[in-house]
Parts: structure tokens; C-alpha cells; sequence
């Protein structure tokens, strides 16, 4: 089937008509541009030529603006930046033009005004008609999708369902649960007592377990608004901010490197994830969540504070992950904008615009010319993230400036020991480009890669201008207080629709704008000097927009209800799944509009009503008719998320370091595409909250990636739960939970309190409760066994093979710390793991034994010192593995570095720690109460 759609809105010129050129610019364009244009590169760069080389064409100002491979050609005001200008200045050999000949010096001058007077031209492209078109759907999407589809249609406020058993529901929300459990026949389960209610508020609210004097205080309390205040402080707490936070980091893909073939770091990514959970805190209204995000740079601040909060709102659009190493400037543009494209539609919009860049959309109503539509406005804005060139970073880029009056924070100080580190590394840099260049010039090519010397040369300079960010006492420079995010371009331009998506098939242009089929009559008109991304982002969170309300109430349900109302919360299209209570979904839409957008005010709703509160006891009649609990007759079981479980461990060892810390140890690198030894730098303990890790895509935190953590390359509105082996082992063996067992265990023993009440004392702090009798019992013959085991020295012999890192949790030293810090010096140096133990001696030694001594006192009378080219390359190393290992105390101790007794654990707290772990490992632990 074919459908003619008119589409004479989509299609204009993408440049300003001659009518809005002063008289003087056009005459200036046609006496000395135009002509010089026609004569030199039109052969090459335009429409007649064919397929223009570079992918440039030049005979339109838009192409100008859009540029070939090499990115735009032109950028009006600053002549200096545009490639035009640099290539018939002849200023690189490898794009000087004119090819044969280099224009005259007075031409050059007029092309170097007439950037700098803004680059008027009047020209207008021929190939912008405007008129119908025959768009073929045939293979595409449904037109009648549009009328059809539910998530199309507004969004209603639905009368309340008549129920049988009217003083079942607590609320609203409980009836229409109530409405469907009874047409089906199904009774829900009773209420949750007091205490499980708590506990699964605390955890669903801040991701931390119950505070135990808070718990103990809410159970006593008689009265009949108790449980709503202690919810009311649950929403009040810095946690709750920080746990909400991640589901939105989540959804934002958030992460401190590109991933991609080579993982960038990005040093500032830290001020986005901070600005995001301070917005929850604050419980900004979700509306004015987005707009910030997507274009805050275009909002009127009152204030520099606030004008850079705004700027760093908009990270969302910088952060996500990139392929740095592209060749092609054009491609890697082409390809973050649809990265940018696909995270805000899936994430905010619960549809997938992105399936609409090589044709039109299979299945949604969305034609290809609505991705271009919307790719003008991006194409029309520029994304800084703030990376530095080098080996496998091709794509540098600089950073959104802060006012420096702003109130923001400076970010992590920079500690001596990371100095010394970076100085080193510059140094090595600088002795290796000394050193290559004369070999280059005794050797020649054949022996020496020039390359080897730039990438030298440029990871010297790299790392000197981190060093350059922070003043002599280590504190960030105000002026280098800077943010990933976005700003507009100085012109905006629209976009050209590509046959198939292909680079080298441009067609006509297609004017900026919102998705035009979904918008409808509420397709706002686009500001032509600006980039459209204020009015796509008043678009989106628009009353009469179908999809924002009811993703994001779908969102906040299935983080407290355990599955969502939509089973794909990321697409409400046609190839999505059906909501399971269409007319609830349209309720809690319509709620969070009437409370101003307020999240918790949603939540606060969902949480005291009675469906939320109900137990997840087993019913056999109920289970038969709904075995996936989507009418939800009970609590849904469901696995902590991974950041959960880690907090809880620390939490219940009493080690947990609730403070926000500064910034990110992700902001002393030099932005380079290799990250081994910055994450040889930060692999210490770090105790804060787990939203506060470092977060790197090509390596996330193995305990986190163990428990399904969501994958930052990509939009996650649902995580994985698995089960699987490797998480059983995690828990036995990983290093991180036997030290809070340990942790645990010394502190409960240091009491004067007998072992019933520190078992009371365990259970309480790990599973928020007191043990049953039986469990008491069963904990006090478990101590008992396992003391008599850890006693025989035999026992555990085979768990603790030489060349493994981790030791059986019964019969171990305490993670020492002198060993970890020798062992990473020594991965610093290059050293083969296999090897650690045979260096660690020469690493840890007060002094180098004789052999060595003789050789440096050798290497000094022939005059050779540690940075001539001539000293051994493996004593160099050696010499700077001590060098780091003196260094590295005073760089732990400034990220609270904490270690534990580096004595063998006596049976008693061995048997003490094994309970811990036990009950770390259980699923009262893991799951969700």
C-alpha cells in the first residue's frame, strides 16, 4: 500500500532567505565568494559533480554548515576554526586547496571577512521543493497505528472501578487493583505485618536496610498516621535521592568512560550524576527534570549557581557512549547524534525514533523524514565531553565552561601521590621522546615508528594539562570548573534525509522538528535561531504529549511494585507489550500531572496503599490463575539490585560512609583511551555508596556486574535478575564480602554481651529482624562446628592454593594491605602476575640487595641516570615500582584506604565471620522482604 503524505511542513530551506541578508552582504557574497566557489570547487563539491568528494558539497549554505568527513566546513564568526579557511590557506599538505594551485592572497583575505561577517549566503538550494510526496509503507509502519494504538492516544483520568468488598482498598490505586483480582476470581493475600512493611519501605525508598532505633520506634508507635511519617522520612532522606538517582542513571546511561573499541574516560561525568540525585532530593517536578536535561543551556537562570546547575543538567546528551577511534568526523557525529536520539526517545518517551534512521519505522508512525526532523536539532547543537587526543582517542573535545561566580562544588582534590604518579608518567613520556628521536635519527624508519614519538609526545602533554587543572595545594583552578553537556551551535541548520542512512546518499533537506506524526497540531513551531531543543523538550513533557506521563509512572511502579504495568517499559509502541491495567496506568499518569509532577508524591501514593503492602506469601489458588503475579495478588519477590546488596553489607558492618564524597577519582585522568592504570589507582576499598564507584563501560565493578548491574551503554528501564553460579562464588570468595563479614564479626565480639544476644545482634543488623528459634539454634550449633574445623590446620589445606588470590573464608589472613599496594606497583610496572611473588621482595625491601646496588653504582660512574635512554629498561621499571610503593599510604589514606589486622583470624571470630557471610548469602538478605 502507498499513502501520499504531505509533507510541505517538513521540507524548507534550511538557510536564511535573501530577504533577511542586508543588501551589502549579498553583494559581497556574489562579487567575491560565489565566483571563486564556482570556478575552484564546484567541479568537485556539489550537486553536479556527482558524488562529492569527502562527502562536501559547497554549493549550499547548508553544506557548508554540515560539512564533509572532516566535519563542517565552515564556522561563521571564526574564520581561524573553519576548515575552509585552514584548506586554501594551504595550511596542512593534506587538505590544501584548490589541489594544484592556492588562491590569490587578496581571495583568501575576502573568504577570511566573509566568515568573520557570519558567512551571508543567499543561495538557496534547488533540491528544497516544497509539494507532496509519495512516502511507500508498504514495508513500513501501519498508518491506522496512530488512531489505534493505545500508548497514541490521550491519556484519560478514569472513574474510580465499583468493588465488591468496599473496605478492602486504602486509596485510589487499591481499587482498580481490587476491580481486576475480582473479575478474575482471585483474593488478595493478607497485609504484611508492620515490620516487613518498614523494611521493604526503607529498601524500595533509599536502597539501605532499616535504621534498627527507627524501626524499633515506628513499632511501638500507636498511632494512625505512623507508618505515613516514617514514610515521610524515608522520601525526606539523602538516600532516598541517591537510591532514585541510580534508577534514573539507569535510564540515562550513565558511566565515566565511552566504552565503545576504546574506553575514553570522561573526567567530568561526576558533576551530571551529582546533579541528578540533588534534583531528586529536592524532588524537582519531573517535567522541569527533562526540560534541564535536554536543553538547560537555553533556560533563563536567576543566578550563576543556577545557570550552572542548568548547563550541567544537560550531560545527559554528552554522556553517553561514543566510538572514539572513528575515522570520520562526519560518522562519529552522525553516530552520537543517534545515540542521543535513540536514549531520550526510548528513555523519556518509551519509543524507538532511532529505528527510523535507515528507513521508515516498522512499526511505529514514525517516517524517516521525522528522524531527520529531529536530528536537525542536534545536528544544530554542540555535544562537549571533554576528552584529550591521543592513541585511540580521534574525537577530542572540549567542555561546557561554569560561570565562575557559580556555588559548584571543585571535585576531588588532587592527592600528592596521584602528582607524584602523573609526574612520572609525563616524565617517562618526555625520556621515551627524547630517546626515540635520536634513535630515529641513527636508525631511520625502518627500525624507529614516528608514531611511538607522537603518542609520546601527546601523553606528555595530556597529562601535563590535568596538572595544570589544580593549584599547588591540589584543588581544582575555579577557571577549570567545567561540565560535559551540550550548547547550540552559532548557526542551527536543518538536516539532510540519507537514503538508507548512508552518508554518501544525501537528499533534499528536512526541516527541524518534533516527531511530526506523533505531535500532531501539537508540533510546536521551531525558534529559527535556535537549535529546537526547548521546544522538542516543552514537547515532550507537554499535557497533551501521550507517552512522558505514562512512561514515567510505569517507571516508578515497577521500582515499587516489583514488574511494571507496561512488561516493556522502555517501548510503548506497537511491538511493545500491552499495559496489564491500561486504566491504572492512565490514573497514576494522570496523578503525577496533578502533583505538579511531583516523583514522590507518586510514590508516597503507591506506598500506602494496600495492594504495595501486601505479603508475598505463596497461594495456591491464586498462583494457578496468575503464576506471574501480574494482577498482583501479592508482594512481587524480586532480588535486591546490586547496588543494594553492596550498601546493605556495608551498612550492616557499620562501615558504610553515607556523605556525598568530592567529585570522582575519574577526574585526574588524562582522558586518554587506555584505563589500566587509572583503575590501578582507584581499585582501594572505597566505602561510599555504590552510586558514588567509578563507573568505567569497558570494566564495570565486578561485584556489581555479578548481580545483573545495569549495562551503561545502552537505556535500562528493567535490569536482569539471573541466577547463576558465578554469583554463589561471588559471595564465598569476593574479598569485598568477607571483609564486611569480618568487619561485622570483630565488632559484635567486642561486646560484653553473651552469643545470644550477639546472634540477636547479627540478624538484627543483616536481616533487620530477630532470629527465629529454630534459626537461633541452628546459628549456635553452626558456631560451634565451624570453630572446630577452623582449630585442625589441616582442615582447609586445599583452599588455599599459592597462586590464588582469595583464601578460604575459614582459614585466611585479613586482606593485607602492604600486600595489595606492593602487588599494584607491580602491575604498574608491567609484571606479569606469575612473577609478583619473586619481585614482591624487592618491592616491599628497606634496601636493594647487593647485586642490585652494584649494578646502579656501575650505571652512576659511567654517568647513565634513571631517564638516560641507556638505563636498563627493567631496572628503570623496578626502581619506579618502589618509588610508587613509598607513595601510595598517603594517596590510600586520602580516599579512606581502610585495612584490616594482617594477623591470621583466631576460631572464634573465623566462625563469627563464616555467620556473617552465611547470612549475607541468604535470601532474606538478597531479596526483597
Amino acid at each position: 500500500m502507498k499513502m501520499t503524505v504531505m509533507i510541505s511542513a517538513l521540507l524548507v530551506p534550511a538557510i536564511l532567505e535573501t530577504g533577511d541578508l542586508r543588501p551589502e552582504e549579498t553583494e559581497f557574497f556574489e562579487t567575491h565568494i560565489r565566483p571563486v566557489l564556482v570556478d575552484h570547487c564546484y567541479g568537485c563539491h556539489s550537486k553536479d559533480a556527482g558524488k562529492a568528494r569527502g562527502g562536501l558539497r559547497l554549493d549550499t549554505k547548508i553544506d557548508l554548515l554540515t560539512g564533509g568527513a572532516a566535519g563542517p566546513a565552515i564556522l561563521p564568526g571564526d574564520p581561524d576554526a573553519s576548515l575552509l579557511i585552514q584548506a586554501i590557506r594551504w595550511e596542512d599538505d593534506e587538505y590544501s586547496m584548490p589541489p594544484r594551485r592556492k588562491l590569490p592572497d587578496h581571495t583568501i583575505r575576502y573568504f577570511e571577512e566573509w566568515v568573520r561577517m557570519g558567512a551571508p549566503d543567499p543561495r538557496v538550494p534547488a533540491d528544497v521543493a516544497v509539494g507532496e510526496e509519495d512516502i511507500d509503507l508498504s514495508k513500513g509502519f501501519d498508518p491506522n497505528a496512530l488512531h489505534d494504538h493505545w500508548s497514541f492516544q490521550p491519556i484519560v483520568n478514569p472513574e474510580s472501578p465499583v468493588v465488591q468488598d468496599g473496605s478492602w482498598p486504602n486509596g485510589v490505586i487499591d481499587r482498580f487493583v481490587l476491580a481486576e483480582l475480582e473479575s478474575a476470581g482471585i483474593a488478595p493475600n493478607p497485609d504484611a505485618d508492620l515490620r516487613t512493611r518498614a523494611r521493604r519501605a526503607s529498601l524500595d525508598l533509599t536502597g539501605l536496610p532499616a535504621n534498627s532505633q527507627r524501626l524499633d520506634a515506628l513499632l511501638v508507635d500507636e498511632s494512625p498516621n505512623a507508618f505515613a511519617s516514617y514514610v515521610d522520612d524515608l522520601l525526606a532522606s539523602p538516600a532516598h535521592a541517591e537510591h532514585w538517582g541510580r534508577h534514573w542513571l539507569d535510564v540515562a546511561r550513565y558511566a565515566e568512560s565511552s566504552g565503545r573499541e576504546n574506553d575514553v574516560a570522561y573526567a567530568n561525568a561526576w558533576r551530571y550524576r551529582d546533579w541528578v540525585i540533588e534534583a531528586f532530593d529536592q524532588d524537582v517536578p519531573f517535567d522541569e527534570f527533562i526540560i534541564k536535561q535536554l536543553a538547560g543551556d537555553l533556560l533563563d537562570s536567576q543566578d550563576a549557581t543556577e545557570r550552572a546547575h542548568n548547563l550541567i543538567a544537560t550531560g545527559y546528551l554528552a554522556i553517553g557512549a561514543k566510538g572514539h577511534n572513528t575515522r570520520s568526523r562526519r560518522e562519529f557525529q552522525a553516530d552520537l547524534i543517534d545515540e542521543q536520539i535513540d536514549a531520550f526517545s526510548q528513555g523519556i518517551l518509551g519509543i524507538t525514533v532511532a529505528c527510523a534512521r535507515c528507513h521508515d519505522h516498522k512499526y511505529d508512525p514514525i517516517p524517516q523524514s521525522d528522524y531527520y526532523a529531529v536530528k536537525g536539532i542536534f545536528e544544530s547543537t554542540e555535544t562537549l565531553f571533554g576528552t584529550l587526543a591521543g592513541p585511540g582517542n580521534r574525537m577530542p573535545s572540549a567542555l561546557v565552561p561554569l560561570p565562575e561566580a557559580a556555588e559548584v562544588s571543585h571535585g576531588a582534590d588532587l592527592p600528592l601521590a596521584m602528582r607524584t604518579f602523573l609526574e612520572r608518567s609525563r616524565e617517562r613520556s618526555e625520556a621515551n621522546v627524547e630517546r626515540l628521536t635520536e634513535r630515529l635519527l641513527v636508525e631511520g624508519r625502518e627500525r624507529v615508528n614516528p608514531a611511538q614519538i607522537r603518542n609520546n609526545q601527546q601523553n606528555a602533554e595530556n597529562v601535563q594539562t590535568v596538572l595544570d587543572r589544580y593549584d599547588g595545594q591540589g584543588r581544582l583552578l575555579t577557571s577549570e570548573r567545567k561540565a560535559m553537556g551540550v550548547v547550540d551551535r552559532r548557526v542551527p541548520i536543518h538536516s539532510r534525509f540519507l537514503a538508507r542512512g548512508e552518508l554518501d546518499e544525501p537528499r533534499r533537506l528536512v526541516k527541524r522538528g518534533v516527531p511530526s506524526m506523533l505531535a500532531g497540531s501539537t508540533a510546536p513551531e521551531i525558534n529559527p535561531n535556535q537549535s529546537g531543543r526547548l521546544e522538542l523538550a516543552q514537547w515532550i513533557t507537554g499535557t497533551q504529549n501521550t507517552l512522558t506521563a505514562r512512561v514515567w509512572a510505569n517507571r516508578i511502579w515497577l521500582h515499587l511494585m516489583g514488574r511494571p504495568l507496561v512488561a516493556t517499559p522502555d517501548n510503548f509502541g506497537v511491538s511493545g507489550q500491552l499495559p496489564s491495567h491500561p486504566e491504572l496506568l492512565d490514573k497514576l499518569a494522570t496523578r503525577l500531572m496533578e502533583l505538579n509532577w511531583s516523583t514522590d508524591g507518586l510514590i508516597r501514593e503507591i506506598v500506602l496503599s494496600r495492594a504495595w503492602g501486601l505479603s508475598n506469601d505463596h497461594q495456591a489458588a491464586a498462583y494457578a490463575k496468575d503464576p506471574d503475579n501480574k494482577m498482583y495478588w501479592r508482594s512481587t519477590p524480586r532480588r535486591l539490585p546490586a547496588e543494594a546488596i553492596r550498601d546493605g553489607m556495608l551498612m550492616a558492618s557499620g562501615e558504610l560512609i553515607s556523605d556525598r564524597p568530592e567529585g570522582s577519582p575519574v577526574s585526574f585522568s588524562s582522558g586518554s583511551a587506555r584505563l589500566g592504570q587509572l583503575q590501578a589507582e582507584l581499585s582501594g576499598p572505597d566505602h561510599h555508596r555504590s552510586v558514588y564507584l567509578p563507573s568505567f563501560r569497558g570494566t564495570p565493578a565486578e561485584f556489581l556486574a555479578a548481580f545483573d548491574g545495569a549495562d551503561p551503554s545502552f537505556v535500562t528501564g528493567i535490569r536482569d535478575e539471573t541466577n547463576v553460579p558465578t554469583q554463589a562464588l561471588q559471595l564465598l570468595n569476593d574479598e569485598f564480602v568477607v571483609g564486611r563479614a569480618d568487619a561485622l564479626a570483630l565488632q559484635v565480639l567486642q561486646t560484653t554481651r553473651n552469643d545470644v544476644q550477639h546472634i540477636h545482634e547479627v540478624f538484627r543488623r543483616t536481616l533487620g529482624r530477630d532470629p527465629t528459634e529454630s534459626e537461633q539454634q541452628s546459628a549456635m550449633t553452626f558456631l560451634h562446628d565451624v570453630a572446630l574445623l577452623h582449630a585442625k590446620d589441616s582442615a582447609f589445606e586445599s583452599l588455599n592454593p599459592a597462586d590464588q588470590w582469595s583464601v578460604s573464608r575459614l582459614r585466611r589472613l585479613a586482606p593485607d594491605a602492604t600486600q595489595e599496594l606492593s602487588d599494584r606497583s607491580m602491575r604498574e610496572m608491567g609484571a606479569p602476575p606469575v612473577q609478583f611473588d619473586r619481585l614482591r621482595p624487592l618491592v616491599e625491601a628497606e634496601t636493594l640487595p647487593r647485586s642490585v646496588e652494584r649494578q646502579l653504582n656501575r650505571l652512576r660512574r659511567q654517568g647513565i641516570a634513571q631517564n638516560d635512554p641507556r638505563f636498563p629498561e627493567r631496572l628503570r621499571r623496578l626502581l619506579d615500582a618502589r618509588d610508587r610503593f613509598s607513595n601510595f599510604p598517603s594517596n590510600m589514606l586520602s580516599r579512606e584506604f581502610r585495612t584490616t589486622r594482617s594477623a591470621t583470624l583466631d576460631a572464634r571470630t573465623a566462625a563469627w565471620s563464616a555467620l556473617v557471610q552465611a547470612l549475607f548469602a541468604s535470601a532474606d538478605f538478597l531479596y526483597r522482604p
